[in-house]
């Protein structure tokens, strides 16, 4: 026997009162938030919508509480008042987020902060049937303090005592999906400002039994008529079909060769200015390549010579070592420019080694000042190789642009004059098919009156909509009847309370 409807408002009316007073079981397992969660798993998925196919249900209305933080995280499940530790997870996801002057924010973080806030709660479906969703009806019921929230806007949701500020939120998750829309609600948004934010516990029931409880019967009426409706359009349809056909191809055809004509003239004038842009380049092109030619002649030159500064500078620097530590018999060898720091970094542990360290930290500062002194010009020496390595490449590069230039230079004439030919042919191309379209469109009109715009929209409706819409009804409807336990119960219906901790 369906349930009346009374029966899915005293429902609703009871989740209603979870939000104020909650319940003797949820109350008695806030103390439990921590317990272990279960395990990640799939939710069961069933190939038919009805579980007595392959096991009798046990006739009980099973309710099970999820305790969840203020992001819709699950922490604990009980089904009844025992803590639930199975492998079964949740058919549906509830996910709250939140952000503070339009920037995303965490409820912690958000906790005694003010500005214009937003609160968005998503129900997500995750279990299917037979290539389907199992659809949920989910209202979800918080209180507002009227002393820190205020220019409260609403969506998908409705204040329902605004004297304590209750608002009562819902959606249908599942249904779009199943259904192939967007209009329907999965889930409401809170917008306020807000002074030091603080939230109490929210409570959403989710529940499938009222989706599954849709009485099918009525849906063969709505078949009748989309197989009525597509009879009475036929003989219209074909008749109408070959005039509309032909206006329509006409104005397709008169609108394309205009647009070939203006793309035509606009063509053939980019062409010659396109054609004198190549030749100023092509100009600038070999310029280009004959400057860096001979830029790049010097490389070697350039190369060498710093590189013999650099040996000379290491030549004297490697005497003035010798000559200043060999009284000391150090063991120096000629600095070069692979070896230098190395070579300084020696004679400078040496000297710690040997000296005292006043003496030898004077020394150590001398000597670490050649090594740098050594070192820019090395990276001179270095930067100056890079530099003559990239006049190189540049010059071979401008070679390749100016031959692609000189190239494309020479078949810009033919451009030129195929883009004229083009601009030329698509006038007389407009002019005829303007003419075809007004005789189309008289055609088209006197066969019109014998079709009125009703049952061409009556027939859309029909074919586009109410047929594929009441296949998708009947498959949702099953999946809703499909699920029937949590936690292997097997029960005859399951509704879930989910409670969303406060802030």
């Amino acid at each position: 026997m369906k349930k009346p409807t009374i029966y899915y408002m005293c429902l609703l009316a009871a989740a209603f009162t979870l939000s104020v007073a909650g319940t003797a079981i949820v109350g008695s397992v806030q103390a439990e938030d921590s317990a272990v969660e279960a395990p990640a798993n799939p939710v069961k998925t069933l190939a038919e919508g009805n579980l007595s196919a392959t096991r009798e249900l046990n006739g009980r209305d099973e309710t099970v509480y999820v305790i969840a933080d203020a992001t819709g995280a699950k922490k604990s499940t009980f089904i009844g008042s025992t803590l639930y530790t199975g492998e079964d997870t949740l058919p549906f996801n509830v996910k709250v987020s939140y952000t503070l002057d339009g920037a995303e924010i965490l409820p912690e973080a958000l906790a005694g902060k003010s500005g214009h806030v937003t609160i968005d709660y998503k129900y997500e479906p995750v279990a299917m049937s037979n290539y389907k969703y199992v659809p949920f009806l989910a209202v979800t019921s918080m209180t507002l303090d009227t002393a820190k929230f205020s220019n409260v806007k609403l969506v998908n949701a409705k204040i329902i005592n605004a004297e304590n500020m209750m608002i009562v939120g819902y959606g249908v998750p599942g249904l779009n999906e199943n259904l192939g829309t967007g209009m329907l609600p999965d889930g409401f948004t809170i917008e306020a400002d807000v002074q030091g934010f603080a939230l109490a516990d929210a409570y959403t029931v989710i529940m499938n039994e009222p989706l599954a409880d849709i009485d099918m019967s009525r849906l063969t009426t709505v078949d009748n008529l989309v197989a009525a409706v597509n009879q009475l359009a036929d003989g219209a349809e074909q008749l109408l079909a070959g005039a509309g056909s032909l206006a329509d191809g006409a104005h397709a055809l008169a609108a394309g060769a205009q647009t070939l004509r203006d793309g035509g003239y606009s063509l053939v004038d980019g062409a010659a200015a396109l054609a004198a842009g190549v030749n100023t380049a092509s100009e600038g092109a070999d310029t280009l390549r004959d400057g860096l030619a001979k830029l790049a002649e010097n490389n070697e030159k350039l190369n060498a010579g710093a590189s013999q500064i650099f040996d000379s500078i290491l030549a004297t620097a490697s005497k003035e070592l010798k000559e200043k530590f060999s009284p000391l018999s150090f063991n120096i060898p000629d600095l070069t420019q692979e070896n230098y720091a190395a070579v300084i970094d020696g004679v400078i542990s040496q000297v710690k080694a040997m000296l005292p360290a006043p003496m030898s930290e004077a020394i150590e500062q001398q000597l670490t000042e050649t090594k740098m002194k050594l070192g820019s010009v090395d990276e001179f020496t270095k930067g100056l190789a890079t530099y003559t390595e990239g006049v190189t490449a540049a010059a071979g590069g401008s070679a390749e642009l100016a031959a692609g230039l000189d190239t494309i230079n020479t078949k810009m004439p033919v451009l030129v004059n195929g883009a004229s030919s083009l601009a030329n042919g698509a006038s007389q191309l407009y002019n005829g098919a303007v003419e075809l379209a007004n005789g189309a469109d008289t055609l088209r009109d006197g066969i019109n009156t014998f079709k009125t715009t009703g049952t061409d929209q009556l027939r859309s409706v029909a074919n586009s909509t109410l047929a594929g819409l009441t296949e998708n009804i009947r498959r949702s409807v099953s999946a809703a009847g499909s699920y029937h336990d949590f936690g292997y119960t097997n029960a005859k219906s399951v509704k879930f309370i989910v409670k969303t901790e406060k802030i």
